[in-house]
């Protein structure tokens, strides 16, 4: 967002925990704070501390806008009496009822009683700022109760792809995934039996991310790559995949990784669930409703290697075409004019 706010010609300054060097090249100053999970459960004393030094911070700057990037800040943004949006990527109260599940006991017992303060908090922060979010299903869920929602949707930049790298293909149908596989279990990013459904039909796959598993013949790891890097990578290959088990909370998601697949040149695949994603491609990808069903998908393209490469080709003039970051500066002008 902050390369949007420099388009608009605005002084841009980040606070918050855990800057990363290359990501906040892009302010103009930066204020580190440290943000524990205390602070964002609200307990109050360690709240309170957070408050004062934030409040500090933001008197010092004397913003025009504050652009609160989570629910939690969102908060402290409120208790700062300066006018502000939200910027909500995640829509948290309903990603934390979708992801109760049957295999973490914390989770089953905590999760509904924090989606519930989460959406007492979604209400009160539409009732008082406008909200920026990244698809329209979650703009309707704020439009519905009230608020003023607008969608800047989770597109690379321009100054991105002007960056990257991009590669040659290799010969053989090759798929890609960009994430982690890991055993850390959440309910709609499970991604489980995922490479032993590769292994198992011996068909090639790149993993791009940290992973617990072994590679083989036929499927390889990257491990963690710079972000940039991760551009000359997947290019390389021919099928982007989102290989989660369809979930409910799909709907609502506007995945990067997805976006960066059709700047890369790739044929993406995602389950039917993707509604939103789906509607953005215009029918330039490919839709099952289990990864297991990509079998089939995977041997049509490798029986027609020419018209695939030709497929990748037309992908990637669509994403240079239309999912571009910047094409969305007169939404943020539009947002800020009704803080």
């Amino acid at each position: 967002m902050a390369v949007l706010d420099k388009l608009l010609g605005h002084e841009t300054i980040f606070a918050g925990p855990e800057p990363i060097a290359p990501t906040m090249r892009i302010f103009d100053s930066v204020h580190y704070i440290y943000q524990s999970h205390a602070v964002r459960f609200g307990l109050p004393i360690i709240y309170r501390m957070l408050q004062l030094r934030i409040q500090k911070i933001i008197k010092k700057i004397n913003p025009d806008v504050i652009h609160a990037h989570d629910i939690f800040c969102v908060m402290l943004a409120v208790d700062s009496g300066y006018p502000f949006v939200y910027d909500d990527h995640e829509y948290w109260s309903k990603e934390y009822m979708c992801d109760v599940n049957g295999r973490q006991l914390f989770k089953r017992i905590m999760y509904p009683y924090f989606s519930s303060i989460w959406l007492k908090r979604e209400s009160y922060i539409a009732d008082r700022a406008p909200v920026i979010t990244v698809s329209d299903p979650i703009a309707d869920y704020y439009k519905d109760i009230g608020g003023e929602c607008f969608v800047i949707p989770n597109y690379p930049s321009q100054h991105e792809i002007d960056s990257a790298t991009f590669s040659e293909k290799v010969n053989d149908l090759t798929t890609v995934f960009i994430g982690k596989t890991t055993k850390r279990f959440c309910s709609y990013r499970d991604e489980a039996n995922f490479v032993d459904f590769f292994k198992k039909i011996n068909k090639p796959l790149v993993c791009i991310g940290k992973t617990i598993h072994t590679p083989s013949d036929r499927v390889r790891f990257t491990g963690h790559i710079p972000h940039m890097n991760v551009f000359a990578e997947t290019s390389k290959y021919h099928v982007g995949v989102v290989p989660w088990r369809a979930h409910t909370y799909h709907r609502f998601c506007s995945l990067n990784k997805v976006y960066s697949y059709a700047h890369c040149g790739t044929i993406v695949v995602v389950t039917s669930l993707f509604t939103n994603v789906i509607k953005e491609f215009q029918g330039k990808c490919r839709v099952v409703n289990k990864y297991e069903d990509m079998n089939d998908v995977l041997n049509e393209m490798e029986g027609n290697m020419d018209g695939t490469v030709s497929e990748c080709e037309e992908n990637m003039k669509f994403a240079r075409k239309n999912f571009i970051f910047e094409k969305y500066e007169d939404t943020l002008k539009e947002a800020y004019k009704n803080v």
